[in-house]
């Protein structure tokens, strides 16, 4: 009985870990997508956001 609590316990903490390294990905390809579309402004226009820096 006490192997199947761990072994379900481990079970979820894996998928949960998967789960959100997967979504991370996902964020980070948002993010960078959305700051390649801000850079490929014409070289006439004036950018006026910089680059911000985020806590960790």
């Amino acid at each position: 009985m006490v192997e199947v609590i761990g072994l379900v316990t481990i079970t979820g903490l894996v998928w949960i870990l998967a789960f959100m390294m997967a979504t991370e990905s996902d964020s980070e390809r948002r993010h960078l997508t959305s700051q390649s579309d801000l850079e490929s402004n014409s070289p006439g226009t004036i950018q006026t956001q910089g680059h911000t820096r985020h806590a960790a």
